[in-house]
């Protein structure tokens, strides 16, 4: 029945398609419609759910399998569209099926870059917010299709769909060690030649300048496949367009002014790289769902770069179409996925003057202005008064002035190019004396993944090396005396962990057995974690996975977490009593909601587990690292452990009596799942709030 409430929001998108825009609406592309089917959807899915219901809806149908998914989808149509015939229901189908993939893509960010979970703000509180996941027009292909003939790329999940084609996300089916790609499929036949062949000749004139990290790479070209196709490295992420819609549910302080503007900074030096080649390279298309976000290894965000070669075509086209009349429609579907090019575009490139690097330097000033204002639909600011309201963001005058600049009618009043930009900004922002940035952790070898699967389906994602300050502060609120003194401790080597506690169906993959109290007759099942482990048991299950045939022959051995090694994963980064913060409400994760932390207000309490990730993962896309169950660590307890500690990698003492947990459970109070408690108890004791996470070491 959950699965069944989760898709009302897709049965009133259906629904709503069918009433706007009757038989046979589907055709290519559909664009003036969809405004009218956002509200219609909207308005009628918000008359049957609350705002909790809403949330539950939208996080459980983004984690749902493709196969899912689409099952769930021809049930809503059996509902809504019994009589029309199967070509309708067939496109009706295709229609509904890339919500929740759209869902996903608007999600992804540097703590869940595959999109399956939701913030803890995140509602789809206007039509505008829901007409930014409607699919716009009908892929050719689905997931499964192999559509390179001869080439071992099947594709599994549509990235993006505009009028030049499609891009996949694909994945090679005989291995799952080689990453996936990219894959840029041109359907326009008047647009194939020119437009893809100028885009890999562009991008070979700037590869032979050497990769930048601030490009996304090009890896092969498949120009004479039917239909052709560019292969690019696969970037997971997001894009900008989702950190602009974000900046809306978070205050408007100094801190994200700032951090908006080193933003920029990053992208006008990847830029400003392009444009100091020899001849110069010009985007021309520079615009937030041209810009991915990627993790580097010490979990910060970095900007990408696509389209380097395509935009000025693609560009040209989108700036014809809208000479000759942008409906309302196009306009809003455009600038709610930050697509929409003449917001971007110089005065000089809609008057359709020769490229020039200052049409770049003037889409840096746009996108600069929507981080700053966090409004994806405004374009160049006019009048007089956007000056004062980015002073009030707490911008400095030197700031404004740069930016106003970028935005000038003149291209001799912007700077010549992004590469003057970047060292404008650069200077002005030491001037400026802001926070420090982070030092970055040297990132790891490519042939290091940042996120893997292993055999029996269990994802882990690469920890950095690095240090931190484990245990509380003296001054924080229930710390008790084992978690001090507070000193600082050195990772000094990389490894993976598992992006959830194990679950029960995993645990039975690899024992045969599943001894949780919560299964499936007592309101848990196969996605829960599982519980009633001891410690014994735990290891027991690390030795085991590590002896599976797969394995064995994929060289990855696996073990428990030292206690420092669970604590630097969980904090992320942070030094707050959570990894999200000084509070816990039960917004954030599975408690005891009665009694929250930090002032916040008490809520409903479920005493049982729920599936693992159904809150926000932490800064490095680990999730339910506090609460839903305690997790077994590899150490010995022992109160005074902290005293006199190695700082490199301690292991905790060399014998005991009972060994460490981490995080919390369902069943304890807020306080209790800080990032800095330590629990204990003998390595036979088992309980229905224990559960484990393993390390993979490769």
């Amino acid at each position: 029945m959950a699965m069944r409430a989760a898709f009302g929001i897709v049965k009133a998108v259906g629904k709503a398609a069918l009433n706007v825009a009757g038989g046979g609406f589907m055709g290519d592309v559909l664009v003036h419609a969809l405004p009218a089917i956002a509200q219609n959807a909207w308005e009628g899915w918000r008359r049957d759910r609350d705002d909790k219901q809403q949330r539950e809806d939208v996080q459980a149908i983004v984690r749902m399998a493709a196969n899912e998914i689409r099952d769930e989808v021809r049930k809503v149509i059996q509902e809504i569209a019994p009589d029309r015939s199967p070509e309708i229901q067939l496109e009706l189908e295709q229609f509904l099926t890339q919500i929740p993939v759209a869902l996903r893509q608007s999600l992804k960010s540097q703590a869940d870059p595959t999109g399956h979970s939701l913030p803890l703000d995140f509602v789809i509180d206007s039509p505008d917010v829901l007409l930014s996941i409607l699919p716009s027009r009908l892929p050719k292909f689905k997931p499964g299709d192999r559509p390179l003939k001869g080439i071992d790329w099947e594709l599994e999940e549509l990235l993006g769909c505009g009028g030049f084609g499609e891009v996949w996300k694909a994945k090679n089916p005989f291995f799952d060690g080689v990453a996936p790609v990219a894959l840029k499929f041109c359907l326009d036949p008047a647009s194939t030649d020119r437009l893809l062949r100028h885009e890999a000749a562009v991008l070979n004139q700037v590869m032979r300048n050497g990769r930048h990290v601030g490009i996304v790479s090009l890896l092969h070209t498949y120009l004479s496949a039917d239909p052709p196709c560019l292969e690019y490295e696969y970037v997971e992420g997001g894009d900008l367009a989702a950190i602009i819609a974000r900046g809306l549910r978070t205050p408007a302080t100094k801190e994200r002014t700032l951090h908006a503007t080193r933003m920029v900074l990053e992208l006008a030096k990847t830029v400003g790289f392009a444009h100091r080649l020899s001849p110069p390279v010009v985007h021309r298309d520079l615009k937030p769902a041209n810009i991915l976000v990627s993790r580097s290894a010490d979990g910060t965000e970095r900007l990408r770069i696509a389209d380097f070669g395509i935009g000025g075509l693609a560009a040209g086209n989108m700036i014809a179409k809208s000479r000759a009349g942008t409906s309302s429609g196009d306009f809003l579907v455009t600038a709610m996925r930050g697509s929409h090019t003449p917001l971007y575009a110089s005065p000089q490139q809609m008057r359709g003057a020769a490229p020039d690097p200052r049409d770049d330097v003037h889409a840096l000033g746009v996108i600069w202005y929507q981080l700053l204002t966090s409004n994806i639909t405004a374009g160049r600011p006019g009048g007089t008064r956007w000056a004062g309201r980015m002073a009030d963001l707490g911008l400095l005058p030197s700031l404004i002035d740069l930016l106003g600049a970028c935005l000038e009618e003149d291209l001799a009043d912007r700077p010549k190019d992004a590469h003057e930009l970047a060292e404008q900004l650069e200077k002005l922002l030491n001037d400026s004396k802001p926070i420090p940035k982070p030092v970055p952790t040297p990132a790891a070898p490519k042939a290091t993944p940042l996120r893997m699967t292993n055999s029996v389906g269990m994802s882990f994602t690469r920890i950095p090396a690095g240090n931190f300050l484990m245990g509380s502060p003296d001054d924080e609120e229930s710390r008790t005396d084992d978690e001090g003194p507070r000193h600082r401790v050195t990772i000094t080597k990389p490894f993976h962990l598992g992006i959830y506690p194990v679950t029960q169906a995993e645990f039975e993959r690899v024992t045969g057995g599943n001894p949780s109290a919560f299964g499936k007759k007592n309101g848990g099942g196969p996605s829960h974690p599982v519980e009633q482990i001891s410690w014994n048991d735990a290891a027991e299950f690390c030795r085991r996975l590590s002896e599976m045939s797969k394995e064995v022959a994929a060289g990855r051995v696996y073990r428990l977490p030292t206690e420092a090694e669970w604590e630097y994963a969980c904090r992320a980064g942070t030094e707050t009593a959570f990894s999200f913060g000084d509070r816990l409400s039960p917004a954030m994760a599975h408690f005891d909601g009665r009694r929250p932390y930090g002032g916040c207000r008490p809520g409903k309490t479920v005493e049982a587990t729920f599936k693992v990730g159904q809150f926000p993962g932490n800064p490095w896309g680990l999730f339910d690292m506090h609460g839903n169950v305690w997790e077994w660590c590899a150490d010995w307890y022992a109160e005074t452990a902290y005293a006199g500690r190695a700082e490199d990698d301690p292991a905790g003492p060399a014998r005991g009596e009972q060994n460490v947990l981490r995080g919390g459970s369902w069943n304890n109070s807020g306080h209790l799942c800080r990032s800095a408690k330590r629990n204990k108890y003998r390595p036979d004791f088992k309980s229905e709030t224990i559960g484990l996470r393993v390390v993979c070491e490769v």
